[in-house]
Formats: C-alpha cells, sequence, structure tokens
C-alpha cells in the first residue's frame, strides 16, 4: 500500500519544480506539468530558438507547436488542456493522506 502511495504521489508531481502538479496543463505527447511551469518554459525556449516552429518537451523532447511571434507564453500555457484525471486524482491524494493522517495515532 505504501508503495502505491509513492508511485501515485510521485506521478503527480511536476518534472519541472518537482513539486505537486498545480493547475496541471497536458502537451500533445500527454506530459504533464504545472501552468505556470510549462508557461515559463516554452516563454524561455522560444527567447533560445527564435525562429523554430516548435518547442521540445521536456521530458520526452518531442516537438511541440510553440508559441506565434506575438503571442503571450500565459495565454498559449493556458490553452493547453487541462489534465482532469492528474486534478481529480490530486484531490482525492489530498483527502486520502489527510485521512490517513488525523486517522492513524503515531
Amino acid at each position: 500500500m505504501a508503495e502505491a502511495l509513492y508511485s501515485t504521489s510521485k506521478q503527480l508531481c511536476c518534472p519541472i519544480c518537482l513539486e505537486s502538479l498545480n493547475s496541471p496543463k497536458s502537451l500533445p505527447c500527454i506530459h504533464t506539468f504545472c501552468e505556470k511551469c510549462i508557461c515559463k518554459y516554452a516563454s524561455d525556449y522560444s527567447k533560445k530558438a527564435l525562429q523554430s516552429d516548435t518547442i521540445l518537451c521536456p521530458v520526452c523532447r518531442s516537438p511541440i507547436p510553440a508559441l506565434a511571434n506575438d503571442e503571450n507564453p500565459k495565454d498559449w500555457a493556458a490553452k493547453l488542456p487541462t489534465n482532469i484525471v492528474v486534478l481529480s486524482l490530486s484531490a482525492s491524494d489530498r483527502t486520502e493522506n489527510n485521512f490517513l493522517c488525523t486517522a492513524s495515532p503515531l
């Protein structure tokens, strides 16, 4: 059971900031990041690769459509689909962890 909880909590962490996913957004390659993290990553990546029409996923390096020249990185990140599975898992994980912590005497 503890191994399953560890595995689930590990999957609910952003690979960029290594914290719990906050406003989880999915790239077309299905990797999920915090909205703020992927926004900053896309913004920084676009500045480095000025003429590129793609950015690379930070995890698998799959090409992802980049920001348009005049597109705001926050708007770009907001348009990414929210990973509702991760969102619901993180909500249930918080509920289960709170329940386990308050119900289990030390």
